[in-house]
């Protein structure tokens, strides 16, 4: 998620996030130190290197800059930016043992991101809130899926009509000439069958026909 914020990637139009950071910076530094002190083997120094053992047995290693990136970073801030170019879907779990519930209602103030809390813990192991989650997002794949396809239907209308008005153009190039010409662009087509249209529509809004 906080990859996800920082790069703000406006080719991004719908994300769902989970486990997002919580808005109060000396909290998630807090949150953060206690889960790693809580686990053995671990080491925590943030002003040198902290070790923790991750679950696949692996150990995980922070440097100084981790908790400086945790203390400058700007969570309120990065999803308003992000959620103006796409349609922002939070799930937070309501019991997260990571981020905490505390300071989260300021997500819900942000225009165009809704948010929605979940029944399990930080990585929604809990088989009900799981299926949830997945519902959810899957729903958010759902409506992507017909938004894209309508998509497509608009393009391939936009194609139909540049191939009727560039053979309507043709037949009356050979009453003239057939080699003087340029041929039209694809943006030019596109711009004179959009007029066209808004004339149309124009007119009939209007009750008057040319």
């Amino acid at each position: 998620t906080f990859i996800t914020l920082l790069l703000n990637d406006n080719r991004v139009k719908k994300a769902a996030l989970t486990g997002i950071p919580n808005t109060n910076t000396e909290y998630i530094v807090k949150k953060v130190a206690e889960r790693i002190r809580s686990r053995d083997g671990s080491h925590f120094d943030e002003f040198g290197i902290t070790l923790f053992p991750r679950s696949n047995g692996s150990i995980q290693k922070f440097g100084p800059g981790f908790w400086k990136s945790l203390r400058e970073f700007k969570p309120i801030e990065y999803l308003k930016k992000f959620s103006e170019h796409c349609e922002t879907l939070v799930i937070h779990p309501s019991e997260d043992d990571v981020v905490g519930n505390e300071h989260m209602g300021a997500y819900k103030l942000i225009k165009g991101l809704k948010y929605i809390e979940s029944p399990g813990d930080h990585s929604f192991r809990k088989k009900v809130g799981r299926a949830k989650v997945i519902g959810l997002i899957l729903q958010l794949i759902d409506q992507l899926q017909k938004q894209l396809d309508a998509q497509v239907a608009i393009d391939q209308k936009q194609d139909e009509d540049i191939r009727e008005v560039r053979s309507q153009g043709a037949s009356s190039d050979d009453t003239t000439t057939d080699n003087d010409a340029d041929e039209e662009s694809v943006g030019e087509v596109r711009n004179r069958v959009g007029g066209v249209k808004a004339t149309a529509a124009t007119e009939e809004e209007d009750g008057t026909y040319t």
